[in-house]
């Protein structure tokens, strides 16, 4: 009954309503695989894929890289249009910032310790859904 109301009494705010509910759909999944280029402080170039997977109930995240023979877990935090990651490789620290924008590409910037302290960065392509297998925690 408000919500009529509220629809009689404020046309255009309403009409966007539907427009708004579809964004924040969007907004609530980032799960997925991402195909993930960028460069070392090095400047060598590598490529591969990111999954994401989103733990249920909650803003957290399991979050792999999956690079030439190697995969590097970490576990990310979400609040709104930025995901925090940490994890560790090889002696390694580091930290990612996921911008997290309209559409399915997203920038990231990413540091190390032992490092430089400079931020270096990623693009990550959304590639398609998580199968099946992921979502069954039976397996």
């Amino acid at each position: 009954m408000l919500l009529l109301l509220l629809m009689l009494l404020t046309p255009d705010l309403t009409a966007e309503l539907p427009k708004k509910i579809e964004l924040a759909k969007q907004r609530q999944s980032i799960e997925g695989y991402y195909k993930v280029t960028g460069k070392q402080a090095t400047g060598a170039s590598y490529n591969g894929i990111v999954s994401v997977k989103q733990v249920p109930e909650s803003k957290l995240c399991i979050v792999i890289w999956y690079i030439k023979d190697s995969a590097v877990v970490g576990l990310g935090a979400r609040s709104d249009d930025l995901l925090t990651v940490s994890w560790s490789e090889k002696g390694m620290t580091g930290l990612t910032l996921v911008r997290l924008g309209e559409g399915k590409t997203f920038r990231t910037e990413w540091y190390t310790l032992p490092g430089t302290g400079k931020a270096l960065s990623e693009t990550w392509t959304f590639w398609g859904p998580l199968g099946e297998d992921e979502d069954d925690d039976e397996s």
